[in-house]
């Protein structure tokens, strides 16, 4: 009988019909095709259920192949699975309930399997908040666009790789610029969209309407969705950090108004004082939004949540 042991410490699995099978705990690994013998219990859009840490055995980790997910309000509602510090965030109701479903009934969650990344999204980690609000202080600062992009999720619990830049005006952000100074295989951008309002002249004189960008996705930026997906490989939904301003012209001061009148298609930029929101979106368009200060805690509650601990909280 040969050595059971193999590369990594793994068991080697040897029969008839098989040969160098490395048992991985959750699945065997075929060594010389470089993929598993099972598919992944979480069906992912865009890889192959065959394949292992999307491909990427140096930048990733993925132990059992299982994950916690939470609400928007940083709450636990399912897991596919043990423990193995892997956390996703939840944005629609729809979903939430499946999943809460599915681990009541112990069943296999499968997800983005509706041909478009859609409302689930890795709970992003301390370095992606602080980009966020560094894009946020650096755009009011600017009265520009900046934004960022993020890298894959890596092994050892590392923090992705970010790149932050800054667009040339209050509504040009070059996503491009970012993706191709990350160097990286991407999982998602994110950028502000500075407070303004616009008259825009139609092509009758006295005709016109006003635009308000606050803080949801523009027409290029869902357009624009599928292309940067396909160019960089993005994961999930993308983001903007807008402001809550008002959404009726009756609503703004008259002197702003006066402002966009005098100077059509010109942008004023309005204060940054207005609530801030964060909105995700696709190339469907907008899935969710909500306020960003209360993003940012349910973020940090379902970082410090502890399954066990709530294990021990009903036994007690």
């Amino acid at each position: 009988m040969g050595y059971r042991w193999g590369f990594g410490g793994h068991e080697v699995i040897n029969t008839i019909d098989r040969k160098n099978i490395y048992h991985f705990g959750d699945f065997g690994l075929d060594v010389r095709l470089s993929r598993r013998m099972s598919i992944d219990p979480i069906l992912r859009f865009g890889i192959s259920n065959y394949s292992i840490l999307s491909n990427s055995p140096i930048m990733m980790v993925d132990p059992t192949g299982k994950t916690d997910y939470y609400n928007t309000k940083g709450k636990w509602i399912g897991s596919d699975g043990i423990m193995n510090n892997q956390k996703q965030m939840v944005l629609t109701v729809e979903t939430q309930k499946y999943i809460k479903q599915a681990t009541k009934k112990g069943s296999n969650i499968q997800l983005n399997t509706k041909g478009a990344i859609n409302d689930i999204i890795d709970l992003p980690q301390g370095n992606e908040i602080l980009a966020m609000d560094k894009a946020y202080a650096q755009s009011a600062t600017s009265n520009r666009e900046v934004g960022f992009v993020t890298g894959l999720l890596l092994a050892g619990g590392f923090p992705k790789f970010i790149e932050l830049t800054e667009g040339a005006s209050e509504s040009k952000w070059r996503v491009s610029d970012a993706y191709d100074k990350l160097g990286f295989p991407a999982s998602y951008d994110a950028h502000v969209h500075v407070p303004t309002l616009t008259y825009k002249k139609s092509q009758f004189e006295n005709d016109g309407q006003f635009e308000i960008q606050n803080y949801g996705a523009s027409y290029d930026d869902i357009n624009g969705f599928n292309t940067t997906s396909e160019l960089y490989g993005n994961t999930q939904a993308n983001i903007i950090l807008g402001y809550n301003t008002p959404t009726r012209i009756n609503d703004f001061d008259e002197n702003i108004l006066n402002r966009a009148l005098a100077n059509p298609e010109t942008p004023v930029v309005l204060s940054t004082r207005y609530e801030k929101v964060i909105n995700l979106y696709n190339s469907t368009g907008n899935i969710g939004s909500m306020s960003y200060d209360k993003f940012k805690k349910s973020v940090n509650r379902a970082t410090y949540h502890n399954q066990q601990d709530d294990k021990i909280k009903k036994c007690q």
